[in-house]
């Protein structure tokens, strides 16, 4: 498995979102490949669930690691960063530590024009999902995944860009970061997190509503829908130094 990271970093307004992205873009990510931590994805939020809630003031970054242990990166990140004068930017940064599940993801980032071709007018977007099983169930989640859910997304043309299961508290977030918090109260399962592609936002809702009304799309694996909970979804746009657009 790998370590990852998603990053989201929210701003209060529009003008700070402008600086973080030019910031991100000029120095943070160059910084951190030097550091081996490699950037996969910068986003701008789109809103969710249902994408009518307008863009969010937040920037999503997702990274990976060259090792388990990221400690020595983040050190080598701060003592390189120590002294540069940059002008101070209003942000909240939480992180969600992850390993790859490479038995789900499909690593379509090299083939995705052929796969999810992008919009001609918007571009392709991206939406991020994180389940919260209750106890007990991240195991048959995987499963379900595994042998039904990723058939059902192949049926509906979704790209399956990355699976995730969390890495829970053990794991150290970034300096100056601290860990989403978890909606399920009290819970020890971690969670699992995916990344699709869409053609467009109004593409994505679009199949979200085919995929409600379809009869076979529930599977009939004694998995019952109340063993989940606390799902959460954002559209992500990418921004233009993204290496996953």
């Amino acid at each position: 498995m790998s370590y990852h990271e998603i990053r989201i970093m929210t701003v209060p307004d529009q003008e700070t979102l402008d600086a973080l992205v030019e910031r991100l873009g000029e120095f943070t990510v160059p910084l951190f490949e030097r550091h081996g931590v490699h950037t996969h994805g910068v986003f701008t939020g789109l809103g969710g669930p249902a994408g009518v809630a307008g863009p969010e003031l937040a920037v999503y970054h997702w990274v990976s690691h060259d090792t388990e242990d990221a400690s020595a990166s983040w050190q080598g990140i701060r003592d390189e960063s120590h002294g540069v004068v940059r002008a101070p930017l209003d942000v909240t940064t939480t992180t969600i530590a992850l390993d790859a599940l490479p038995q789900l993801a499909r690593d379509l980032a090299a083939e995705l024009d052929g796969v999810v071709p992008a919009s001609a007018e918007d571009g392709r977007v991206y939406e991020l999902r994180l389940y919260s099983p209750l106890p007990d169930m991240t195991g048959a989640l995987v499963k379900r995944f595994e042998y039904f859910t990723l058939g059902l997304f192949d049926r509906y043309g979704l790209g399956n860009v990355a699976f995730f299961l969390e890495r829970g508290d053990a794991v150290a977030p970034a300096p100056g970061t601290t860990p989403v918090a978890n909606p399920v109260a009290d819970s020890t399962e971690p969670r699992m997190a995916f990344v699709l592609a869409h053609p467009s936002l109004e593409a994505a809702l679009e199949t979200w509503r085919q995929v409600a009304v379809d009869p076979d799309g529930v599977p009939d694996d004694g998995l019952p829908k109340s063993q989940l909970a606390g799902k959460t979804i954002s559209y992500l746009r990418p921004t233009a130094y993204s290496p996953l657009r």
